[in-house]
């Protein structure tokens, strides 16, 4: 089977596989697919009119007519049991020195409660939230996406571009 028909395929199942459910992980459904999340992020950056990448789910793209499904506000109060069994879980696997990336989300938030406060780890992050949770660990240095986070000032310091304000 020729590579486009190979990546027609996975985006015709994606999208079946979409119609039942508003979203579904990336990883769930590169093993589905028996592929890499990468090829499927590399289907999915070609294939931009129907579907896209939403922290770490794969989603359908709505038209004006319908309305979006994914609302943080909404998600923040949904399987809330759920996300604490998970984040409990997940916090349990880090350790001491380890540096861990924290997604976007709203389970992520719990995993960072669960964080025991005298581990010492380097976190790293993308969003408001997740920063503001981390903040809230005396033994975690974060780092933040185009910047480090300096606890004492509140201040986000790019190392790299020291003379842009000079």
């Amino acid at each position: 089977m020729p590579v486009d028909s190979k990546k027609a395929e996975r985006l015709k199942l994606i999208q079946q596989a979409l119609q039942d459910q508003s979203a579904i992980h990336l990883r769930e459904m590169a093993a589905l697919l028996d592929v890499s999340e990468m090829t499927l992020r590399r289907d999915l950056s070609k294939y931009t009119d129907h579907l896209r990448l939403l922290g770490g789910y794969i989603t359908r793209i709505h038209d004006g007519n319908e309305p979006g499904d994914y609302r943080v506000a909404e998600q923040d109060t949904r399987h809330v049991e759920e996300k604490r069994r998970i984040g409990k879980l997940a916090a349990g696997f880090i350790q001491p020195g380890d540096t861990v990336f924290f997604d976007c989300g709203t389970t992520t938030p719990f995993v960072i409660d669960f964080i025991p406060d005298e581990l010492e780890f380097t976190a790293v992050c993308n969003s408001l939230n997740v920063l503001t949770k981390l903040s809230q660990k005396p033994n975690c240095h974060i780092v933040v996406c185009g910047g480090t986070f300096h606890r004492k000032n509140q201040v986000f310091e790019n190392t790299r571009e020291t003379g842009i304000l000079d």
